[in-house]
């Protein structure tokens, strides 16, 4: 998930 700066869940989504 390209969310580089979207770490508004969880820190591991923000490199997915």
């Amino acid at each position: 998930m390209s969310g580089n700066q979207l770490i508004g869940h969880l820190p591991t989504e923000s490199f997915s």
